[in-house]
Formats: C-alpha cells, sequence, structure tokens
C-alpha cells in the first residue's frame, strides 16, 4: 500500500476530519460537491489539510512546525504574544562581548543587512515554535564572516547507527531552491551549520518545542473561537432541528418515506448549514416547521474556557497569565513583578543558552572561545533584585563577616575593576588590617 493511499485511508475513517476539511474549504470558498471530500488527495486544497487538522497529532504523530505557526502564531493571540515578547525582550538584552575584533563584528551584524537583534527575535521565535533554530556557517579559513538563518521546516536530521550503538547526525540537508548538504565530522560532531535546541526527552539530536505541550490548549481556544465566529456569521443561531407535522386527515399529504427523509435532511443542510448560508432565509412549505435551539449548559461552559486554555498555555511557555490581562487568580502583585518573573525564568535562560551554543559553535570552527552574556547591569527589569543584593552584601560587609572581594562577588558587581579602589579603613571587616588593601594616602604626609 502506497503512502498517499495509507494517508487517505486513515483520514477518510477520521469523521473529525472530514468536517473539519469541509469546514475549511467552505471557509476558503471552494466547492466541497465538485472537489470531492474523500478523493481530497487529488485537490490541492484539501491536501494542505492534513498537516493542518487541529488534531493531527492523533493521526499523524506530533504537529509540525507548519501546523503550530499558522495554528499558533499566525491564528492565536495567545501563542502570537507570547512568543512575540519573549523573542522581542531576548533580543533586546545588551550583551557582555570578550572576544576578537571579527566575532564582535559578527555578534552585531550576523548576517549582512540583518542586525543582531532581528537576528536574535527570529532565532527566539523559531525555536519556541519548533524546538529547534538553525543557521549556515561561512567560513573564510577560520573566520566565520556570515550566519545565515534556515527555517526549521526546511531542515532535515539525518542520523546513523554506523560506528555505533546510538544514532548519531550524519548530516543536515536545507532546502530551499535547491538542497544544500552539511556533513558533520563523526569525530567532534562538527558542521558548517549552527544548531540550538530544547530538550527533547524522546529525540536527542531534535529539540521539541514547547507548544506541542499545551497543543491540545490551543486546538479547543481555536476550536471555540472557531465557534463563536460561526455562530454570530449564522445570525446568532448553533443548531436546529426540523419538524415534521402529521399528514392532515384528508389523506392529501402522505408522510414521506426513508428516502424522502434523507434527501429532505440534505436539503436543509444545504441551505442552512455553514458559514456559507450566514445570512440566508430557508423557505418551507405548510408540513415542516424550523426550531431553532440554544446551547446546553455544558457547550456554554466549553464556550467559556478560552480563558483557561490561554492560562494553560502561558504555563507551558513559561509566561505569566497577568500579562496576558487575567486577573483572576494572580500570583503576582503587579505587572512589573510578572515582567521580572518572566525575564529571570524564561527570557534570560533562553538566551543564555542561544549564545553558549553560539559561543561553542564559533570555538569548534575558530578556535577562540568568545564570552558572550547578557549584561545584567543594563536589564531594567531585574534592577531591584541586583540593588537588593547589593545591598545585603553590603551589610553584611560592614558587619565584617566577608571581605571586600566576597562583597564584590555577592553584590554581582564585574570581576574586573577600572579605576581605583577606593576602602574606608574604619569599616574593615574583623581581622582585617589595613594594609591588605591599596589604600589611598589620608593626607600628604602619608605615603
Amino acid at each position: 500500500m502506497g503512502l498517499r493511499k495509507w494517508v487517505a485511508d486513515q483520514a477518510i475513517k477520521n469523521d473529525d476530519f472530514l468536517q473539519y476539511a469541509e469546514q475549511r474549504m467552505l471557509e476558503d470558498q471552494f466547492d466541497t460537491k465538485s472537489s470531492g471530500i474523500p478523493n481530497f488527495l487529488g485537490d490541492i486544497p484539501l491536501g494542505r489539510l492534513l498537516q493542518d487538522f487541529p488534531d493531527s497529532a492523533a493521526l499523524f504523530g506530533s504537529p509540525s512546525y507548519t501546523t503550530i505557526s499558522r495554528d499558533g502564531y499566525k491564528l492565536n493571540y495567545v501563542i502570537h504574544k507570547i512568543i512575540d515578547d519573549i523573542s522581542r525582550m531576548g533580543s533586546n538584552i545588551p550583551l557582555t562581548i570578550e572576544a576578537s575584533k571579527n566575532i564582535q563584528d559578527l555578534m552585531m551584524m550576523p548576517t549582512p543587512g540583518v542586525p543582531y537583534t532581528k537576528w536574535m527575535k527570529r532565532a527566539i521565535a523559531e525555536k519556541f515554535l519548533d524546538g529547534n533554530a538553525y543557521a549556515g556557517i561561512t567560513l573564510i579559513g577560520k573566520t566565520i564572516t556570515r550566519l545565515d538563518q534556515f527555517r526549521p521546516d526546511r531542515v532535515t536530521i539525518e542520523t546513523t547507527t554506523a560506528g555505533g550503538l546510538c544514532e548519531r547526525i550524519f548530516r543536515y540537508l536545507h532546502n530551499c531552491g535547491g538542497i544544500r548538504e552539511f556533513l558533520v565530522d563523526p569525530d567532534t560532531g562538527v558542521a558548517e551549520i549552527f544548531h540550538t535546541k530544547f530538550y527533547n526527552p524522546l529525540d536527542e539530536n531534535r529539540g521539541l518545542s514547547p507548544v506541542i505541550a499545551a497543543f491540545k490548549s490551543l486546538t479547543q481556544n481555536n476550536e471555540i473561537s472557531r465557534i463563536h465566529t460561526a455562530t454570530l456569521k449564522n445570525d446568532g443561531a448553533v443548531k436546529g432541528f426540523l419538524n415534521l407535522k402529521k399528514p392532515t386527515k384528508d389523506g392529501l399529504a402522505a408522510a414521506p418515506g426513508k428516502e424522502d427523509m434523507k434527501g429532505i435532511r440534505k436539503e436543509v443542510n444545504d441551505i442552512l448549514s455553514g458559514v456559507k448560508n450566514r445570512g440566508k432565509w430557508a423557505i418551507f412549505n405548510w408540513l415542516f416547521e424550523f426550531t431553532r435551539m440554544g446551547q446546553t449548559g455544558a457547550e456554554m461552559d466549553w464556550n467559556k474556557n478560552k480563558e483557561l486554555t490561554a492560562r494553560e498555555m502561558a504555563i507551558a511557555l513559561g509566561y505569566p497569565a497577568e500579562l496576558l490581562g487575567f486577573s483572576e487568580g494572580a500570583t503576582f502583585n503587579n505587572i512589573a513583578a510578572a515582567q521580572r518573573w518572566l525575564m529571570i525564568h524564561t527570557v534570560i535562560p533562553v538566551l543564555e543558552e542561544i549564545l553558549a551554543d553560539l559561543s561553542m559553535a564559533i570555538f569548534m570552527h575558530t578556535g577562540e572561545m568568545p564570552v558572550i552574556e547578557p549584561n545584567r547591569e543594563e536589564i531594567l527589569a531585574i534592577q531591584e533584585i541586583i540593588r537588593e543584593k547589593r545591598e545585603a552584601a553590603g551589610k553584611d560587609f560592614d558587619r565584617g563577616v566577608i571581605t571586600l572581594e566576597e562583597t564584590r562577588k555577592e553584590g554581582g558587581y564585574p570581576e574586573k575593576i577600572e579605576g581605583t579602589l577606593f576602602i574606608n579603613a574604619g569599616r574593615l571587616p574583623i581581622n582585617i588590617d589595613g594594609n591588605d588593601f591599596d589604600l589611598p594616602p589620608t593626607n600628604e604626609g602619608d605615603s
């Protein structure tokens, strides 16, 4: 059985998929009758639904980068805001770079015409959407001249078990107007491609998107929005039923048979159901009466779950729900506290991980190990924490329980001291002589 035939059989057996396909075709103004839903593989719009189907994870494995990007980042305001906020905050954090001028220039503009902030924003966003971020490395001798970013869905990782029992990456393939191959050195694991990824418990070679953990919540959130939209477009009517009146005593109107009822049901569905019929009026003869139905209590409760599913998505991506505008059950005193938590527990760790992977890639190709770190001194969101740490360190120093060097370390001051270090001899820690330090002269006679 061919792959296309197998996929077709699996999808056709799934009623939810067929209903979703019909709905999408109606929204895209495709004619379901002429296309023929069971023959969807021959129709481009329906073929695309294979990876768009919200429950595709159950039929076809984990949702793809394309599915998450479209149903998540493009169509869902929660995923869009979370990823946009995290990537924007991370890319705007100033860096401390200790490296050669070539590497400093590379970090300022990794790709010609693309400054660091835009490059890093895309890297963080793609890492959240796919679990992986890639960039091709261009070398001239032992100098990296550019880092061209690759969209994750255009990169294929091929593995091999040759030379060992566990799978290792054999090569990367980038498909964009042609296939470009990046072979991986079996001894060093080096290839001319930069790859940073999130932890994946089921795959050592490819990262796992945190959106996958919240994919059911994402699907429910989108479906609730679709129901609300369809209800409004259908003149506020959720659904209804067609009531068949009893035949008259004179027998002029005979009760319809089974085939008649099937035809009536199909005709009613064609003229009343779906978004395409919004705003239309149906006319029935005197035998029928159409009654609108409201939502059940369970349906109304489910439709109110948009906030719950939004909270679940925020939790999975490490984002405080308060920043989405939800005040109920708030765990932070104010927005500033929530932003500080986001910066400390999500944004900075993700940025540091990418920078560490980038530093290692630079070292493996150039032999120079740069120090590229977020400059915490310049991050406004955590200035209060830095100030509290330094005040605590100063108090410990005043009590004489730690040395000046320990004070600087505890307070998070830079290791290197620029200029002259001044210290009050009357405030030295216990059992420490002022001669241990380079003290400034107290008057002209001192030396």
